[in-house]
């Protein structure tokens, strides 16, 4: 399954006495809501001698919405993370899907495409948040802060680290599945944060070269998934599992799907 982390990290001036130091947003891409009692038993426990857990503390300390509805058609990544980035519903957002057809040119539309910013090492047409139509939340923390709060979004999709953080965010990073690096636009940045250059250098998706993903669990935990292999992966990565790793253009699009990628999203947000 293909996941999706962004983590939005807000600083606030010691003058706010009553706001809260740091605020994470996390978004998964694919993942259920009955995910979270489906398999809760698998989960790590809430504490332990390891430390806080994962989904079970979040269910068992935290706050759950079991009524929440869409209130919007579709249900796709770029209007669901603008909502949740703004808390505007895609009538006052804009973006109405990941693309849309545009009567005005007779083309098609890319959420976040704008042909007048640049990839910070390609230099080709990148992307911005010039269709989005409201302000973010990171956006108003910025500006009643007076751009004392520190405020990133950091996720492999360029739409849903865009359309989370806004306009102006300190840090704002996405994944180039063409090199295997962070990336940027010049519509916020002329250069990488150091702590993404740092990472870059790294080179840390290349270890996984030749490597194959393996099922994690025994054959009767994966049952109770239902569909124990995915049939919709790409020829590339093996109808089922295993799943290889194979060297080539589409390795870092693969990669991603992994659990490893998921471990890169979340290591570099913290």
């Amino acid at each position: 399954m293909l996941s999706l982390l962004c983590a939005l990290t807000v600083t606030v001036p010691a003058s706010f006495v009553d706001a809260p130091k740091l605020t994470v947003v996390i978004s998964i891409d694919q993942f259920r809501r009955d995910y979270i009692t489906r398999f809760s038993d698998l989960y790590l426990p809430p504490t332990s001698r390891d430390g806080v857990g994962g989904f079970r503390w979040l269910a068992e300390r935290g706050a759950q919405f079991v009524n929440s509805a869409y209130t919007h058609i579709p249900t796709e990544t770029g209007p669901g993370h603008a909502i949740i980035g703004t808390g505007s519903d895609p009538s006052k957002t804009g973006i109405v899907g990941n693309e849309w057809y545009d009567r005005a040119t007779g083309t098609t539309i890319y959420c976040v495409a704008d042909p007048d910013t640049k990839d910070i090492f390609t230099g080709q047409a990148s992307y911005s948040p010039k269709n989005l139509q409201v302000s973010t939340f990171m956006d108003e923390i910025e500006k009643v802060t007076g751009g004392l709060a520190r405020t990133a979004s950091v996720s492999f999709k360029d739409r849903a680290a865009i359309l989370m953080a806004g306009r102006i965010p300190d840090d704002i990073v996405w994944f180039d599945t063409t090199g295997g690096n962070w990336t940027t636009s010049d519509f916020y940045e002329r250069s990488l944060p150091a702590w993404a250059a740092a990472i870059n250098a790294q080179k840390l998706p290349d270890a996984y070269k030749g490597k194959s993903w393996e099922k994690a669990l025994s054959p009767e935990i994966h049952k109770r998934a239902l569909i124990p292999d995915k049939p919709g992966m790409p020829e590339s990565f093996g109808k089922t599992f295993p799943h290889p790793l194979v060297e080539g253009t589409s390795f870092y699009t693969n990669w991603q799907r992994t659990p490893w990628g998921n471990e890169f999203v979340l290591n570099s947000a913290f």
